[in-house]
């Protein structure tokens, strides 16, 4: 399925702008924003997680190189697939490591087993096989008419220069360690750089031998699996732990992440860029997933990016995306209200209400307008407004069980116990199995100490897939069962929540409060000191404390 954006370029054309939306009284236009759009995937069965990629989409082919199947595959742009590459030479311990195609576009291939580096043509036809004096080459990288070989067992970089080798004698890394995980990537100017992926250490060679390698540890915290030369000599980098993309500058600032393609990826193991698009063999799915480079450059494009941004959670992002269409003069219904819903989700409580107000100019009585006011007025603590806002919502859509529930939500925070019982049951016979819905409504049981229909609501979570939503329910079952002084099952489920939250301190108070029904001093004078570690200001737990001395 295309998203808005790729239906919004199709549409248009890339630099194609209607005229309606061309800034209006802008000084200088906002810096244009870079992001990766999903163009395709291609399966390739039982794909490895030490699989390569390399591409030379100048005539639509790429390449996969899988050592686990002992096989290269290519794309064919005609049935849009990767089939297997058939060599037309003998070859013994075929063990394909690394992959990577030079300026006249033939394949180099570190086949370490053999001891060789192959160069073979577009047809499968061999051209050169550079051995004798390798050891172990398990990386090799080409940048025009520069091809880097790393040897593993003798710890250096052997350089080609259109096909000739420059010496049989390795540049060492001189890095004071061996490396056992490497990755490389080269540039025009023949630096080249190495990726310690055990360590996640990058180190940066300069052409000249003479001048010392510069190194960096791998950015924040995700854990990179492969490189390759980006745009302006920066760095493409796949991550796996969390798996996405971003890239680096030479000196391993993270210049951007592209989260947009993240939603995609399970296991990217390979990364290759060019013509603006980028291939990632992704080991978690068994396929190649391609992707486009863009910008955008107009008002409309920012929004629309915005909107993709906030789709994907990355409400920061998005924001910033709308404060750019709007500098660029864009503005419509649709913008304002998803600004308003990026601001919401930073908190930025005030804000998204003014995005709410102008997005209603466009469209007065729009039921989600008035849904996300009502939300905004609740947090702002404009109760009565709020509550207004949702009756004029449900007049619309009385069958909206999200909006009703949140109102029953505001009357039980009010402690006006029947008309929030009154629209838990409403939002409970719209939606039977709204889990958060049972569980407010035990709570309003609750307060009404009608102890066996509270516990009936909570104990129909106690099978819910969700953690935390069963947590909450034995938390409750616990209260109900303190109240209605079965100290013995109050104790047996506020055990079981302390144990796994998500009410820490109140918890372990009640479960004192258990143990005192049962008279066991001991426990309880543990349960209430607990929830002072916690809490150090929970004022029931010092009371107690205080008359147990």
């Amino acid at each position: 399925m295309k998203s808005r954006l790729t239906a919004y370029l199709m549409a248009v054309g890339w630099l194609v702008l209607p005229a309606a939306f061309l800034p209006q009284s802008v000084n200088a236009a906002p810096t244009p924003s870079a992001f990766v759009e999903y163009v395709a995937e291609y399966a390739v069965p039982d794909l490895g997680v030490e699989a390569t990629v390399a591409l030379d989409l100048e005539h639509d082919r790429a390449f996969v190189a899988d050592p686990y199947q002992s096989a290269i595959y290519a794309f064919s742009a005609t049935t849009h697939r990767f089939d297997l590459f058939k060599l037309n030479f003998a070859i013994n311990l075929f063990n394909p490591q690394s992959i990577c195609i030079d300026h006249a576009h033939n394949i180099w291939i570190a086949n370490p087993f053999a001891q060789q580096v192959l160069c073979i043509d577009p047809h499968g036809a061999l051209l050169q096989n550079v051995s004798g004096f390798l050891a172990k080459p398990v990386a090799v990288a080409c940048a025009g008419q520069h091809v880097v070989l790393f040897d593993q067992e003798k710890q250096g970089l052997f350089y080609l220069t259109a096909g000739a080798l420059k010496s049989s004698q390795p540049r060492s890394l001189s890095l004071g360690n061996r490396i056992s995980s490497v990755k490389l990537a080269a540039f025009f100017n023949g630096d080249v750089c190495v990726l310690d992926a055990e360590a996640q250490r990058f180190y940066m060679l300069s052409a000249d031998p003479k001048t010392a390698a510069a190194s960096f540890a791998a950015p924040g915290d995700a854990t990179v699996r492969n490189i390759c030369r980006g745009p302006s000599d920066s760095l493409f980098t796949c991550t796996t732990t969390p798996p996405g993309i971003q890239t680096l500058s030479r000196t391993g600032r993270q210049i951007q992440r592209f989260v947009l393609a993240e939603p995609y990826l399970e296991y990217p193991v390979a990364i290759a860029w060019g013509q603006n698009e980028i291939w990632v063999a992704d080991a978690g799915h068994h396929c190649v997933l391609r992707f486009r480079l863009r910008r955008a450059v107009s008002g409309i494009e920012h929004a629309v990016l915005g909107e993709e941004y906030l789709v994907c959670g990355h409400a920061g992002r998005a924001n910033t995306e709308f404060q750019k269409a709007f500098e660029w003069g864009y503005q419509s219904f649709d913008m304002h209200l998803a600004w308003g819903q990026a601001l919401y989700a930073q908190d930025h409580f005030q804000q998204a209400l003014t995005q709410f107000e102008h997005a209603e100019q466009y469209q007065p009585q729009d039921p989600a307008v008035l849904l996300w006011r009502a939300r905004t007025q609740n947090e702002l603590g404009a109760i009565d407004t709020a509550i207004h806002s949702y009756r004029r919502f449900l007049e619309l859509n009385g069958r909206h069980a999200d909006a009703t529930y949140e109102l029953g939500l505001i009357y039980l925070q009010q402690n006006q116990l029947d008309p929030a019982q009154a629209l838990f049951e409403r939002s409970l016979a719209i939606q039977p199995n709204f889990n958060s819905a049972h569980l407010a409504l035990g709570r309003v049981h609750l307060e009404k100490q009608e102890y066996a229909l509270a516990q009936a609501q909570f104990e129909s979570l106690l099978e819910s897939d969700s953690r935390r939503l069963k947590n909450r329910a034995r938390f409750y079952l616990g209260l109900a069962a303190l109240q209605n002084q079965d100290f013995s099952t109050a104790v047996a489920q506020l055990r079981r929540s302390v144990e796994t939250g998500p009410f820490f301190s109140d918890a372990f108070y009640a479960l004192g409060c258990a143990y005192q029904g049962l008279d066991d001093k001991k426990n309880a004078r543990w349960s209430f000191r607990k929830a002072l570690e916690i809490d150090p200001e929970h004022q029931q737990a010092k009371a107690v404390l205080q008359q147990m001395r």
